[in-house]
């Protein structure tokens, strides 16, 4: 359990190639599960080294705590195993490190460090040990981690002790005792829930997590305790995700047998669903309860992956930490860095390979998933192999990821939907660059004034980053009107959408054009008429016009607002013409990386 401890990994040709398609064989995911157990020896050992001379450690009598652990692990590799993929070790022994690193070591000591305490208690309670140590209650409770929680004892320091298998644990305030092996809840004691799923992948042990401190680098609300009722629902959920996963995706239904070892759970959100994983809690996915299994899977299915290259990461320097530049990333409104920007297409792989396979049971909705999400992920991925800060390595990754997206990109879609999907994508494209475009100060009145002098547009400067902060991207009003008719659900779009929402639906695109000239016209500021319009003038012909509505609507917006409000209520399909008439305006204006810089 010590640093000298460490092995070393290396992944074949073949291996990491596997993985680069979005999965990985037997012998690649192992690597990766047993380079996460290695690195959290490392981690504790470190963490111990570094903490055993603070005050906290004194005061906590820790160095007893890690006789404990030692002890109990001693010719136990089913118990090491088991503390060493425990999901959120890394997370508190990251926390506990960085403390130690910037900040001054405390009177009382570094918050956290009696977790070692309790984790030590759980190994030696796992093991069958007699033993008592001292654990830290904050808050009048005990973590156990892995195993349990006491509550309700006091504040300030507990004695945790165990003979011939009952657990005692003392607080200031009231004293707890739990019969092994624990797994019950009893008046002071809330145990952790393991659920045992089987699907034709096998068998899978998920550990339901609502109790550790550390499950908060999930960076979502996290739910209270679940009660009777709730659990039992969420286990229903789970097993019927893991029967769908093993008939329909046996790839990811290895990685997760291989890695996943818990589930914690999220509060739920207004509407739909949310679902998280984090870099320093490999083994573990938080996620709300979905509708149904087939929504848990799908949730299971995208975390997971998120997991599978966080590991991969920690063997592999894919890309460059240290680059500041940020991209468009489809699925968000802000713009992203190279790390979030891979993570994202690896994910959304996996989704896409989903929804590939939903369709021989859901056929319309599914042939609609799995064709936008194809799109928005080629495109995402074609802006990831672009990215200077890749390495070597993550130039030969992102070439894996792109083949299985051109080969799915080769079978057969509907044109109906190649269509629809296309037009949202699009959408989705000019919301997030009048969102993070604009032009250089006073240059949208510099090009009115050429304008009012009936002058040629001059040349045109690069936009200026506004690097907002927001989330995911919601679709516009015409993107869920046309989702909406593709998959035939007008429940999807708007019941009475505007006229020319309308006419672009029924295939009007004149009609529809002319509406939303019209519309932006009177309101410049109106952003769900400047996508429609975008969508539109794409579809009339003319690129003259579709070029800089589709890669510059913040500046077409910027130069009619500001004729706008000189009082000439210019058409904006006029503007774009004239950006566009002496080449000031190139094709794929607007695609330059953001740099922070």
């Amino acid at each position: 359990m010590t640093a000298t401890d460490l092995a070393r990994y290396r992944l074949t040709g073949d291996q990491f190639h596997g993985l680069g398609t979005g999965f990985g064989d037997a012998a690649a995911l192992d690597i990766l599960r047993s380079g996460q157990a290695s690195k959290r020896r490392l981690l504790l050992s470190t963490t111990i080294a570094q903490a055993s001379g603070t005050a906290g450690w004194r005061r906590w009598g820790l160095a007893d705590a890690v006789t404990l652990l030692l002890a109990a692990v001693e010719g136990r590799p089913d118990i090491e195993r088991l503390i060493f993929t425990h999901p959120l070790l890394d997370t508190w022994a990251t926390r506990c490190l960085r403390q130690l690193d910037d900040a001054a070591p405390q009177e009382d000591g570094l918050p956290g460090l009696g977790y070692l305490a309790g984790l030590a208690a759980a190994a030696a309670l796992r093991a069958g040990l007699d033993f008592t140590v001292t654990v830290p209650a904050p808050g009048g409770q005990v973590v156990l981690p892995t195993l349990g929680l006491a509550y309700g004892i006091g504040d300030g320091a507990a004695l945790v002790s165990a003979r011939a298998g009952l657990l005692t644990v003392a607080g200031t305030e009231r004293t707890t005792s739990v019969p092994a092996p624990y797994t019950v809840d009893s008046p002071g004691w809330r145990a952790h829930r393991e659920m045992v799923l089987d699907s034709p992948a096998g068998r899978l042990h998920l550990v339901v997590d609502d109790l550790d401190p550390y499950r908060i680098c999930f960076g979502q609300g996290l739910a209270a305790r679940l009660d009777a009722a709730t659990a039992a629902r969420l286990h229903a959920l789970l097993a019927g995700a893991w029967s769908l996963i093993g008939a329909e995706h046996p790839g990811h239904a290895l990685a997760m047998r291989t890695g996943l070892r818990c589930l914690v759970p999220l509060r739920a959100p207004q509407s739909g669903s949310v679902s998280s994983s984090a870099r320093t809690a490999y083994g573990a996915i938080a996620a709300s309860q979905p509708p149904d299994g087939a929504g848990m899977a799908l949730l299971m299915i995208h975390e997971a992956q998120h997991m599978k290259l966080g590991a991969l990461l920690d063997l592999v320097d894919l890309y460059d930490p240290e680059d500041s530049s940020v991209y468009h990333a489809p699925w968000r409104l802000d713009p992203r860095p190279v790390g979030a920007l891979l993570q994202g297409v690896y994910a959304h792989v996996a989704v896409i390979d989903y929804w590939r396979k939903r369709r021989l049971v859901d056929r319309r909705a599914a042939e609609f998933e799995s064709a936008y999400w194809l799109e928005q992920t080629w495109r995402a991925a074609d802006t990831l192999a672009g990215c200077a800060a890749l390495t070597p390595e993550g130039e030969r990754f992102v070439g894996y990821l792109r083949a299985t997206l051109e080969g799915w990109r080769r079978e057969p879609t509907g044109r109906s939907v190649a269509r629809a999907t296309r037009d949202i994508a699009r959408a989705v494209s000019v919301r997030w660059r009048m969102a993070n475009f604009e032009p250089p100060p006073g240059e949208a009145a510099r090009l009115a004034r050429a304008w009012r002098l009936a002058q040629p547009s001059p040349p045109v400067a690069a936009p200026r980053p506004r690097l907002i902060e927001a989330g995911g991207a919601p679709l516009s009003g015409l993107a869920r009107a046309i989702q909406g008719r593709c998959i035939q659900n007008p429940a999807t779009g708007d019941s009475s959408p505007d006229a020319p929402t309308q006419s672009y639906l029924d295939g009007d695109i004149p009609a529809a054009a002319g509406g939303y000239a019209a519309a932006v016209t009177a309101n410049p500021a109106d952003d769900e008429a400047w996508i429609g319009l975008a969508l539109a003038t794409h579809h009339s012909g003319d690129p003259a016009v579709a070029v800089p509505l589709t890669w510059r609507p913040d500046l077409v917006r910027a130069v009619t607002a500001e004729l706008h409000a000189a009082g000439l209520a210019t058409s904006a399909t006029a503007v774009a013409a004239w950006l566009s008439s002496s080449g000031a305006l190139p094709p794929g204006a607007g695609t330059a990386d953001l740099d922070r810089g």
